[in-house]
């Protein structure tokens, strides 16, 4: 018979951290032995008959233990049966929403400490192992909506709707904040914690609701929505979705906390994975004041001071190479010498 600390350690592996006792502490924080082990079961989608079966149990009696575990999105349910999330951004993204508010002071911690000292590693891992097989980058960065403001060589149709956060709240019939699951669970700066953009689009064709494992949030209006990404921006957060044209969700990331951005500054991988905006800043040195905000604003080592002809202070010089286009270093320099343009 296995033990506890077993089942735990074989389900770790499963999703996708094998060997890792850290992991193992998270699922067993967050659910029962006799819970992970229905988890082991379901490697694909299985029906609820099946599972009762396996546990010699009645589907009746099954049944309930199921749909609490469904409703917590330990796992996932579709006409098929049910499902283990296949990895563990999927099981953190899920589960963490509909955690109990009583297991937060327990189960937060863990997934902080699992994340700076292994999960970091293993998600890295996964982005140079997506790279390798000439797949498209799995995330963007979108500019920043004052900095596109702030450019005047930057015209209205040559932007492409989904890299323009005003564009895209714009389509949406619903709009919403949600928490944060990096910033909200292992927080290491001040930043908002309500910082993820949940869209619904207007968009016949685009799903229009969120999908199930995604607590509902409170919808907010355009001009709430605005100011609130203006506010980010304004704290240097950056833009970063899916790279998809279509995508629902838009995270607003912190280099300290984000589960992108942090583990690729950590690795040293962040220009190599993470896709850039078709646009880059630059700097008119007639203007710039040498003051430096924007060297601290970067957080792509992107921008370095430099002793320029005819000037005796530092100018800033935007590394082409570095450069993202994520447009935070714009919004905060005081006599505008950076805007972006179209690369």
């Amino acid at each position: 018979m296995s033990t506890s600390n077993e089942i735990f350690d074989r389900l770790a592996t499963m999703v996708g951290a094998p060997g890792s006792k850290r992991f193992a502490r998270v699922l067993e924080a967050m659910m029962t032995p006799d819970e992970a082990l229905i988890l082991l079961e379901l490697k694909d989608w299985t029906p609820a008959e099946a599972i009762a079966k396996k546990f010699n149990l009645s589907v009746e009696k099954l049944q309930s233990k199921l749909d609490d575990m469904e409703h917590r999105q330990i796992i996932r349910k579709n006409p098929m049966g049910y499902i283990t999330p296949q990895n563990i951004v999927a099981f953190h993204h899920g589960s963490v929403g509909w955690l109990p508010e009583e297991l937060h002071a327990k189960v937060y911690p863990l997934w902080g400490d699992f994340f700076f000292a292994e999960w970091r590693d293993i998600l890295v891992d996964g982005f140079e192992k997506r790279k390798a097989t000439g797949a498209p980058a799995g995330h963007r960065v979108i500019p920043a909506h004052k900095a596109l403001m702030m450019s005047p060589k930057i015209l209205p149709e040559q932007l492409l709707w989904y890299e323009d956060m005003d564009q895209v709240l714009k389509r949406s019939e619903r709009i919403s904040f949600m928490m944060c699951g990096c910033r909200g669970l292992w927080r290491k700066c001040d930043n908002p914690i309500e910082t993820c953009l949940q869209v619904v689009y207007k968009t016949p064709g685009i799903r229009k609701e969120p999908p199930h494992y995604i607590k509902p949030p409170k919808d907010v209006s355009y001009e709430e929505a605005i100011a609130s990404i203006h506010d980010f921006e304004d704290r240097g957060l950056v833009h970063i979705p899916l790279n998809t044209s279509t995508g629902d969700m838009y995270c607003s990331c912190c280099d300290d906390c984000c589960m992108v951005l942090n583990p690729l500054l950590y690795r040293n991988k962040v220009h190599e994975i993470l896709s850039p905006s078709r646009f880059r800043a630059v700097v008119d040195q007639n203007l710039c004041s040498g003051c430096q905000t924007c060297v601290g604003r970067c957080k792509f080592d992107a921008i370095e001071m430099q002793k320029v002809p005819g000037s005796k202070k530092m100018k800033a010089v935007i590394n082409n190479e570095h450069c993202l286009g994520c447009g935070v270093c714009v919004i905060t320099c005081k006599k505008n010498a950076l805007t972006l343009e179209l690369v």
